[in-house]
């Protein structure tokens, strides 16, 4: 079992709290899955060698990964399927079950691994109230170097001489040789980070309470995509005799996330400002959105402006417990677990010309609401 503690934990700031475990426990690897804020992380974790795991997506080497199964989370208790509704800083400790440990407590459940996590609770003693933030900015370290626009007309002209064709001459041509679009550029910006928290938490012998609110706003790397969640805490806990005592935790968040299609090497934007020539500006002298005439590469500036992809998810996750001590060292445990998730999707694309082969003659709405109630 191997086990991160909350001192750790409050070092990171970030969307996912599993990414927190990024060399933190040994053979837990994070990958964020795309550069829009928000999304999954691919989360390895090698039971027996130490090499990589964990995120919103979590394979546990070694246990059972074929077909690429999750390992089980556990919060406070209650098995959930991804705990992208967590703010990092309630969180008091998090454990990765790697061996047979996980199976001998959770069955079938735990057979690909399991990540058991506490959130923080009130503490007997005065009310604290607590306040934290941080402010913060991202950009791109190592951007790659492309080719200016002499340097991909010498490259292409002698690819063309290699083919037996006559070289382009754009001296005198629409296009301005001198002239260089960097679309790495065009498409990426610095991106800002904010995260605030605010905990109220106290308590007496039989009475102990932990409030907690968050709030996370974060740009995307890449333009128009960014990332907002905002969550409530609740955990409670009363002791009704020396025998008996009841409690709850419950989480209620909603966050909101703008995406675009990243793609792969085949597709996407970000493969776009890879390979779409430096000569082609992004916008002709009319202001409008321009289309290479060397290569099918589509516009990666214009596909964004077009995007307007929205994710709306509203989750409420909590549980209610009572523990009845039968015998000095025996103590009965029940408990009643729910998980609402409300997810909400809008996708609208609008009518656009930039070429015969880059059009969008109708424009087009999707509009998807599902609810999952878990119990």
């Amino acid at each position: 079992i191997a086990s991160v503690k909350s001192e750790e934990l409050q070092k990171i700031s970030g969307a996912s709290p599993v990414s927190a475990l990024q060399g933190q426990v040994a053979g837990v690897q994070v990958t964020a899955a795309t550069g829009s804020p928000g999304s999954a992380s691919t989360v390895l974790i090698t039971a027996a060698t130490g090499s990589p795991g964990s995120a919103s997506t979590v394979l546990i080497r070694g246990r059972g990964t074929v077909g690429n199964s999750s390992p089980l989370y556990v919060v406070d208790g209650l098995p959930i399927g991804d705990i992208s509704f967590l703010n990092t800083k309630d969180i008091q400790s998090v454990e990765v079950l790697k061996d047979a440990s996980a199976t001998a407590i959770y069955g079938a459940r735990g057979a690909n691994g399991v990540i058991l996590i506490t959130t923080k609770q009130g503490k007997e003693g005065g009310m604290q109230v607590t306040y934290d933030g941080y402010y913060g900015v991202q950009s791109v370290w190592n951007k790659p170097d492309l080719l200016n626009s002499k340097q991909w007309l010498d490259v292409l002209n002698t690819a063309r001489a290699n083919a037996g064709e006559n070289p382009l001459d754009l001296k005198d041509g629409a296009d301005d040789v001198n002239h260089t679009t960097n679309w790495f550029d065009e498409i990426t910006r610095t991106a800002v980070v904010k995260d605030m928290n605010l905990r109220i938490s106290g308590g007496s012998e039989n009475l102990k309470a932990n409030l907690s609110g968050n709030m996370y706003e974060q740009d995307g790397l890449i333009k128009g995509t960014d990332y907002q969640r905002y969550s409530l805490r609740i955990n409670s806990e009363a002791k009704l005799s020396d025998y008996v005592s009841v409690g709850e935790n419950l989480s209620i968040s909603q966050s909101k996330r703008h995406s675009i299609l990243e793609g792969n090497y085949f597709n996407g934007i970000v493969n776009a400002s890879l390979k779409l020539d430096p000569i082609t500006p992004v916008r002709n002298a009319d202001g409008n959105y321009m289309s290479s005439p060397y290569t099918d590469v589509k516009n990666p500036v214009a596909h964004i402006a077009n995007t307007n992809d929205k994710r709306k998810y509203q989750r409420i996750v909590g549980n209610v417990y009572a523990d009845v001590k039968i015998l000095p060292n025996l103590t009965y445990h029940s408990s009643y677990g729910m998980d609402i998730n409300d997810v909400d999707f809008y996708d609208f694309e609008p009518t656009y010309y930039y070429a015969v082969d880059e059009k969008q003659e109708v424009s087009s709405v999707t509009r998807s609401h599902s609810r999952t109630t878990l119990w």
